[in-house]
């Protein structure tokens, strides 16, 4: 085997091993197509792996020292290099592998970290060991690894570093979910390791659970800064990286990071909030079969808060971790400590049992105690459902929000007309249909940003009006391709389906399994089309429909309550009135239903109130 093919397996291998044992054999579908041998090896580093039993241990690049070419020198046991005796591997990655070995002097177990011969004829690659020593040098603080010695012995140039006796973090969640207080306490001590590194003008690059390790007595280590780039205060003109080389692993990696930007010490955070993510919720925010699916994923998609996946963590912890992972590196943290005083905070609260828990954690709490004040709440229940129902049923028809202490800024500056707004829940994101290309086509764009994406430029036929799902993860819309109808795809324009071939104004229902549409649309004049536009329900997956009313109805709300749908009718005379309908059908209920036009029905987010447009003040407000 040539070291051009061991260097192929043995990143692969790590790739493969930096993701969830469920996304393995999709990832090595994709990267073994037609090479069985490749798969095969690579399935034997993992098996081998998932057995060893202590870290020093036969790891991969001990199962694979005897296939490299005789000329390729890896040390043995026994071997000295200076005065360090090698006792045995301990892994490899792409910046060199690691052994456990005695420091002959101070008697002592050391950390020794090669570069490959095969690598020293590569200045890049000397250059960024000598960085990471360098690097990782200068930093002094109990959750970074030590840095005893850096040298060049017999061809071989070389760190001697601590060596730390435990696991690491990939190995940790390996075994099994990891507590509230063990989250929180890898969250801190990495921030400081973080913070501290920051502090020196240094960014880490490449923060991820591979490269973090738990001491036996708890205590966190950061390690390899082979991929660190010292900030410009810091930062020496022989070090710098080019210009649009994308560095790290793409799993853990930040948006500016993976598309080749100039980054600072807010990717390392975005990269600890992946990690933050992923020790909450078993998952991680970006996946996908592929490095391409995943770099989509991380540039396009916004991941379903850590609650949805793990109701039982605190509410205060689904915040911080959602703005670790602010695309908008100006929204994130701007610094370490600030992540760190955040979780510290949170701590203190954790303990003193002060954090807010999720929703299913607080029924469990409430239950244990049913019986002492369940009939006062029980009592309190009712009053506060009557006195809702009672509001709800007055605010419907009265409620007029004012304007005059309200701003406004334009969000889009495209030359054509921009209809169909649809925000996403948590504020950041929304999409439009828009005429600027010729035709209509669906728009992505960040609130407060100036660079929409086209996500149905690909398709010559008009698409329009588009509405998120309340995941964030769809797009449902109207399309004119294909015959015309309904059609839902991925968030990011991919993988476009159609629903129903009949239907206009689409709406999701609040669990995202359905949608609910107009039959027919309304012609420009303003006038009824021939034909009763039905209401009808229709399910994402399986397509299956229901009417919900026959009567004249467009434009559809779905209540954030799963109660009632509002509409819009006009009638032969261009009379327009508001109603709601339930949403398991029905007699309507008139919301308006006088001489003004009133139009555009849309509910709050808390379902109390029904705001539609309406010239009851002589102009549409």
């Amino acid at each position: 085997m040539t070291p051009e093919r061991w260097q192929k397996i043995e990143e692969l291998f790590y790739s493969a091993l930096d993701r969830p044992p469920d996304e393995r054999a999709g990832f090595l579908d994709h990267v073994c197509t037609g090479d069985d041998a490749l798969r095969k090896e690579i399935e034997r580093l993992l098996s081998a792996d998932l057995q060893k039993e202590s870290l020093i241990e036969a790891l991969p690049s001990m199962v694979a020292a005897g296939w490299v070419k005789a000329d390729e020198r890896r040390p043995v046991a026994g071997q000295e290099i200076g005065h360090y005796r090698i006792i045995a591997p301990l892994g490899s990655g792409g910046m060199g592998e690691v052994y456990v070995a005695e420091d002959s002097t101070l008697k002592r177990k050391i950390a020794l970290k090669l570069l490959p011969q095969r690598y020293t004829t590569d200045p890049e690659r000397v250059r960024r060991f000598e960085l990471e020593a360098r690097a990782a040098s200068a930093l002094n603080h109990p959750n970074i690894i030590t840095i005893y010695e850096i040298g060049d012995w017999n061809g071989f140039n070389f760190i001697a570093t601590e060596f730390v006796d435990g696991r690491t973090l990939r190995e940790r969640m390996h075994q099994g979910s990891l507590k509230l207080s063990e989250i929180l306490d890898i969250g801190l001590q990495s921030a400081g390791a973080l913070s501290a590194a920051h502090d020196a003008g240094i960014v880490h690059r490449d923060v991820k659970p591979a490269n973090i390790m738990i001491r036996n007595d708890g205590y966190v280590k950061v390690l390899d800064f082979g991929l660190a780039k010292l900030t410009a205060v810091a930062e020496p003109p022989e070090a710098k990286t080019d210009p649009g080389r994308v560095m790290g692993t793409v799993s853990y990696m930040s948006p500016e990071q993976a598309q080749g930007q100039d980054v600072d010490q807010r990717t390392d955070i975005f990269s600890l909030g992946v990690v933050l993510y992923e020790l909450a919720t078993g998952t991680r925010p970006f996946a996908g079969d592929s490095d391409a699916a995943v770099y989509a994923a991380l540039l396009n998609n916004q991941p379903p808060p850590p609650l949805t996946s793990n109701p039982t963590l605190p509410s205060e912890l689904d915040r911080i971790i959602q703005r670790a992972l602010e695309k908008d590196r100006e929204l994130r943290y701007q610094t370490a400590s600030d992540l760190r005083a955040e979780l510290r905070c949170l701590q203190r609260d954790s303990e003193s049992g002060r954090a807010v828990l999720g929703p299913q954690v607080i029924s469990t709490v409430a239950s244990s105690s049913r019986y002492l004040i369940g009939g006062v709440i029980a009592s309190l229940a009712i009053v506060a459902i009557a006195a809702i129902w009672f509001l709800w049923l007055r605010s419907v028809k009265t409620a007029e929000p004012s304007l005059s202490n309200a701003t406004f800024s334009q969000l889009t500056d495209q030359s054509g007309q921009e209809l169909f707004p649809s925000l996403s829940q948590d504020g950041k994101t929304f999409i439009y249909s828009s005429a600027a290309a010729g035709n209509w086509d669906i728009y992505l764009q960040r609130v407060g940003g100036r660079n929409p994406v086209n996500l149905t430029k690909d398709s010559p036929a008009d698409d329009m009006q588009p509405a998120l799902s309340p995941d964030g993860e769809h797009i449902v819309f109207r399309s004119e391709r294909s015959g015309g109808g309904i059609f839902v795809m991925g968030a990011t324009g991919e993988s476009p389906k159609r629903v129903t071939d009949f239907g206009y104004n689409p709406a999701w229902s609040p669990d995202g399994k359905e949608i609910v549409c107009a039959k027919e649309g309304i012609a420009d004049s303003g006038t009824r089309t021939t034909r009763s536009s039905q209401l009808w329900a229709i399910k994402i997956d399986t397509s299956e429909r229901r009417m919900i009313t026959d009567a004249d109805a467009v434009q559809p709300s779905w209540s954030p309550h799963n109660q009632r749908i509002a509409y819009w009718t006009i009638d032969n005379s261009g009379n327009r009135d508001v109603w709601t309908v339930s949403v398991n059908g029905g007699e309507p209920t008139p919301v308006t239903n006088d001489a003004a036009v009133d139009w555009n029905p849309v509910w709050s987010p808390d379902g109390k109130y029904l705001y539609f447009l309406s010239d009851r003040r002589g102009s549409m407000n």
